[in-house]
């Protein structure tokens, strides 16, 4: 045994006095840590409902209530999913572990981040009996996304997709380097079946079962405006969501927690509707719909339940929408002016009279939908495409 008085020299009395200060240091840690789950236990956090909120715990119509988060990783004690008081525990004690986690390769400070804030504001962490540990990768990742605004994007069904028959939810994130001119440099967070399933049918019975897995995912607005308005033709209505900056972190950090984590889909509840506001519930603890998406979740239900700290929606028309706008402001020698130039049956150098710039616009608008839905190849479209935008860009017209 190492007898801490002894004096050793050289190098072993480095060693030697290194493990007289660390045993002390674990003790301690051990302790603190033990008040710390002993105060959680008199105040029982555990039942609070901004903790089962963090956990994604829901009611169950039989047995234990249990979370809806199948990914083991998500819960730091075995019986975390249906024992919320067992995983707050567990938590607090590995918070006070810097070793990495699988499958994050990150310690449960950072791979946690929502609930070390949380129980933090409820328990005053001692910073220096549980220190902050160094969390770079995920300070990066939330420094480059910043959102100074959140916006609650609403697409229109589409009726090619049964996952989509009532419209879609998601967020729009707008970091410092969005405008008001520049929305599209925004980040997009959903929640999606992970499923390509075309045969309606097929979707519904699985989708009806829990046969689908359920993730969300981050990725730029661009793509979806890209996925939604221009492939798939769905309008989207964008509203400005109140959030203030406290809210705004715990949305990140909470994002941070679930990146990779395996839902079951439901069609009618668990679905992009229902899990867009367990998510903000945990950003706002304020959002409530006491129960009353029992039965299903759409859209325009999640819609409703913000709708307080929703302000006035900003339309993006799909391309097929704002082509029939266009087309309605036409004449019918216009408009099929545009429809011979955009399917190639005329050109703009054989025409007698120069094209306006409202027939050049829909010709090319048309000749981007008709490439969207694969009717036109590559190497024809984008020469035909070009130079409709040059002689567009030479009538000298803005807008």
């Amino acid at each position: 045994m190492l007898q801490c008085r002894t004096a050793p020299k050289g190098a072993v009395l480095v060693w030697a006095a290194a493990l007289c200060l660390a045993r002390p240091a674990v003790a301690d840690d051990a302790a603190y840590r033990d008040a710390l789950i002993a105060e959680a236990e008199v105040r029982k956090l555990a039942s609070a409902p901004a903790w089962a909120h963090l956990l994604h715990v829901e009611p169950a119509a039989f047995g234990p209530d249990r979370s809806t988060v199948e990914s083991r990783w998500f819960f730091v004690a075995d019986d975390g999913a249906t024992d919320p008081a067992a995983e707050l525990r567990a938590t607090l004690a590995a918070f006070f572990d810097p070793a990495p986690r699988a499958p994050r390769a990150e310690s449960a400070q950072c791979q946690f981040g929502a609930r070390f804030a949380w129980l933090d504001a409820q328990l005053g962490f001692d910073r220096q009996r549980l220190p902050r540990q160094s969390c770079a990768e995920r300070d990066s990742w939330m420094s480059r996304l910043a959102p100074e605004q959140v916006w609650v994007v609403f697409p229109s069904a589409y009726v090619n997709s049964p996952a989509s028959m009532f419209g879609h939810t998601l967020l729009r994130l707008d970091g410092p380097e969005v405008t008001a001119a520049t929305p599209l440099l925004a980040y997009a967070a959903n929640y999606v079946a992970e499923t390509q399933e075309s045969n309606g049918l097929l979707f519904a019975v699985k989708g009806l079962t829990g046969g689908y897995v359920g993730q969300y995912s981050l990725l730029p607005y661009y793509d979806k405006v890209k996925e939604y308005a221009r492939l798939e033709s769905r309008d989207l209505w964008e509203y400005p969501l109140t959030l203030d900056a406290a809210a705004r972190e715990r949305l990140l950090l909470h994002l941070w927690e679930l990146r990779g984590a395996a839902f079951t889909y439901y069609f009618f509840t668990k679905n992009c509707s229902y899990q867009l506001l367990t998510l903000l519930r945990v950003a706002d603890p304020g959002i409530d719909w006491h129960g009353q998406f029992s039965g299903w979740a759409i859209p325009t239900d999640t819609l409703r339940v913000l709708a307080p700290r929703l302000g006035p929606p900003k339309f993006r028309p799909a391309l097929g929408t704002s082509i029939r706008a266009q087309g309605a402001a036409l004449s019918t020698d216009d408009r099929q002016a545009a429809v011979a130039l955009s399917s190639g049956a005329a050109t703009v150098e054989s025409r007698a009279a120069a094209p306006s710039a409202a027939v050049l616009t829909l010709a090319n608008d048309l000749l981007q939908y008709r490439f969207a839905a694969g009717d036109v190849k590559r190497e024809d479209g984008a020469a035909r495409s070009l130079s409709l935008l040059r002689a567009r860009a030479a009538t000298g017209e803005k807008g």
